[in-house]
């Protein structure tokens, strides 16, 4: 969607709570939905209200539709998992260019504690999630750099962008859409892989630049490193080389006692193509632990 109702990426001041929640992986066969409840803030992210603002967070989580919780409840979301095991104030970021947090103004006027970003190994492969994250160069990747990002809102009222975004996200005008597409044979390159080489230099590139923008602001920075449902090895080296560098690095490297690919058994649900609320918990133990966990006389949240 290039221009928002709101300026994350749901519909603002939501509260659903809905009990068919289905896995991805069997959509209407899922004999056994869950129950699950849905808070969004006034700027469309995945937040719950609060009886008093806050005036600065302790952490950001920015990240795509495991952060978000796709298939959790609010209660599990990483974001509210990290706020209660820390006592301090957190912001789920997520489903949005990863990109555009380093521009988001609410996050330079107000400093921060510390920054997590979420990515997963297979978003470093192809042409469309480097635009899509980064706005990276296909041809180029090495010549990436920071840059400001701006989210497109609807100049409309919002009652009216949100009646005009759900048309536009309408069934029937999409399967018109892609016939069309079908048709014309229009040139959608955005699958194409990008080199081995050339993901490994660009995550060592974002990796180190993000880092390197978080100290300058006095954050600490963490990239936390979702594995892939299936067996990859490709960016550990890249891994070791941040590690080295000094970027906190959060991944499961195989070790002595796990030779695989995860020492978290059951990462991924066998409903859905996200991760379970127990790898949440576990990961949220990761960040706090890489963090030295937030200064609790400090929090906003009592």
């Amino acid at each position: 969607m290039n221009v928002r109702p709101a300026l994350g990426p749901f519909y603002p001041d939501m509260h659903i709570k809905r009990s068919d929640e289905r896995g991805v992986n069997l959509g209407f066969r899922d004999a056994q939905p869950k129950t699950v409840e849905w808070y969004t803030d006034h700027d469309g992210f995945r937040n719950r209200p609060r009886p008093t603002p806050v005036n600065s967070y302790d952490i950001v989580v920015v990240g795509d539709s495991n952060i978000a919780g796709a298939n959790l409840d609010q209660k599990d979301t990483l974001s509210e998992v990290l706020e209660r095991k820390c006592r301090c104030a957190t912001f789920s970021y997520s489903s949005m260019p990863k990109i555009s947090f380093s521009s988001d103004h609410r996050f330079q006027e107000k400093p921060l504690r510390a920054v997590v970003v979420e990515i997963r190994t297979g978003e470093m492969y192809s042409e469309q999630s480097l635009l899509w994250n980064f706005k990276a160069s296909f041809e180029e990747p090495s010549s990436w750099r920071l840059s400001d990002f701006v989210v497109k809102i609807s100049p409309l009222p919002r009652w009216l962008a949100i009646l005009e975004d759900r048309f536009l996200k309408a069934n029937m005008l999409q399967f018109v859409r892609s016939r069309l597409r079908l048709a014309l044979k229009a040139d959608d390159q955005g699958g194409r892989e990008i080199s081995v080489e050339q993901r490994k230099e660009f995550l060592f590139k974002v990796a180190t630049l993000m880092d390197q923008e978080s100290r300058r602001r006095d954050m600490q920075f963490v990239l936390l490193v979702i594995p892939q449902p299936v067996l990859d090895r490709t960016l550990d080296e890249t891994i070791v080389r941040l590690k080295e560098a000094g970027v906190k690095v959060i991944a499961y490297l195989p070790h002595d006692k796990h030779s695989d690919w995860t020492d978290i058994d059951h990462f991924f649900s066998e409903r859905d193509s996200h991760w379970r609320e127990e790898a949440v918990v576990k990961s949220a133990d990761k960040v706090l632990e890489a963090l030295g966990a937030v200064d609790k006389k400090q929090s906003q949240v009592r």
